[in-house]
């Protein structure tokens, strides 16, 4: 099966990675097969907050705490992520900077770009969407080994279908939800310096180059998760779920003569959080913790992730946090049909909180209904 991310996706992330320029050899960003605006603004958390549509991604617990027969229709949500100093490097390059200019403006400050779009529907206790997310991150820098200036560049693109079931025991205590999932996964990796540069691309196509540096396979995997609440008043809660159970693997559609991409590790995540509210406004405070048993090998402080949200009346919040040590905030606006979100995050690209800091901003504008 060929799902559309393989021309739209890697068309507008693939090729620039590849062909520009990649990175230092690192630890790299942890995989996210879907980045939610509505929680990145607050340091990425949303493990025991899951909610709505985002709950496929996040906790699927959280689709058997949807009230009404049809809680949210999502016609399209596209979602556009690019680096904080994407518009002082896109206008250096639009007045034709010289090229030296450039190099010094992003040496050292990792380049992001990441596109994603979701539609689907949710039920009480079902909920069921197609997503497809595109992302490419560039690194230049000078490598201490060689002496001379590397770029290293990596490419994830992902589309897929995912259908989660929840149900609520104990007086609605107690939720439970199952994730089922089918993507098609595109990745890949350059590196490059002054000595191989030239030999690596000589020739290359930004087609060939595709064919030549992006691992692409189709695989079916799913998620588990719970959500404990402990006090109605205060909705205090605790959230667990086991992502990617078994390990997701790639297995189907592999081009002749690949390997396919890297299987998704199975992780177990865990979160608090509080969320007391009154007749016009609501608050939220939440931390999570991703990947307890460690098994991406990634520094623990990589895993921590902690935010609060502050809404009125449900139609103008703000957000903030922290997402891996890194400040975020944001602020949206629902008027049920359509809800607008923007802020600002970073993300760690090397193996320590304060090695590679990527900093970005995002929007997200959701078109259709909820409740």
């Amino acid at each position: 099966m060929t799902l559309f991310c393989t021309k739209n996706c890697l068309k507008y992330c693939a090729i620039p990675a590849v062909l520009g320029t990649s990175t230092i050899a690192q630890a790299a960003e942890i995989q996210r097969e879907y980045r939610s605006a509505r929680y990145l603004g607050m340091g990425d958390t949303g493990i025991s907050l899951s909610e709505g549509h985002d709950a496929l991604f996040y906790n699927p617990a959280g689709i058997a705490d949807v009230k009404g027969i049809v809680n949210e229709i999502v016609l399209a949500s596209p979602q556009v992520e690019v680096s904080a100093n994407a518009k002082s490097l896109y206008t250096s390059i639009s007045t034709h900077a010289p090229a030296s200019n450039i190099i010094r403006q992003i040496e050292g400050e990792p380049q992001h770009i990441a596109v994603q779009n979701f539609t689907g529907l949710v039920f009480r206790r079902a909920a069921i969407g197609v997503y497809e997310r595109g992302q490419a991150d560039v690194f230049l820098g000078t490598d201490p080994a060689k002496g001379m200036l590397v770029a290293n560049g990596d490419v994830l693109a992902r589309a897929g279908i995912n259908t989660a079931f929840g149900r609520s025991f104990m007086n609605d205590q107690l939720l439970l939800g199952i994730n089922l999932k089918f993507a098609q996964k595109n990745e890949g990796t350059i590196a490059l310096d002054a000595l191989t540069a030239e030999e690596q691309l000589k020739g290359l196509t930004p087609s060939s180059a595709l064919s030549r540096y992006v691992q692409r396979g189709n695989g079916a995997g799913g998620d588990v998760g719970m959500i404990w609440k402990f006090a109605d008043t205060s909705r205090t809660r605790f959230g667990l779920v086991a992502r990617n159970v078994g390990d997701m693997n790639y297995p189907w559609a592999i081009p002749s003569g690949s390997k396919g991409p890297s299987s998704d590790k199975q992780t177990i995540d865990v979160g608090a959080s509080i969320a007391p509210s009154t007749k016009k406004s609501s608050a939220a405070m939440a931390i999570d913790y991703r990947d307890v048993l460690n098994a991406n090998g990634d520094s623990p402080y990589k895993r921590i992730h902690m935010g609060a949200r502050l809404s009125f009346q449900g139609i103008l919040g703000f957000v903030a946090g922290l997402n891996q040590g890194y400040p975020t905030y944001g602020a949206f606006v629902n008027f049920k049909i359509v809800r607008a979100e923007a802020g600002y995050y970073s993300e760690e690209l090397g193996k320590n909180p304060g090695d590679i800091r990527s900093r970005r901003l995002y929007a997200r504008l959701a078109v259709g209904w909820s409740q």
